[in-house]
């Protein structure tokens, strides 16, 4: 177990999967299909999707820490 586990002061960041999850759940159609072309793409395209809309994958990791 990890300290940031055991301290409910320490903010842990959501995975990568979490992010996704929350992109399927609450984003318009654009969002949702980016979740599948990630998920289908190699780990080449997938830093190439990351990359080039960071700030969807930002707002959504906001979304799944509860931010």
């Amino acid at each position: 177990m990890e300290q940031q586990d055991l301290d409910p002061g320490v903010r842990r960041e959501p995975s990568r999967e979490q992010i996704l999850l929350a992109m399927s759940t609450y984003g318009g159609s654009f969002v949702r299909q980016l979740v599948v072309l990630y998920r289908l793409g190699d780990a080449d395209n997938q830093r190439i999707l990351w990359s080039a809309f960071l700030h969807y994958f930002n707002e959504y990791r906001d979304l799944a820490a509860g931010r």
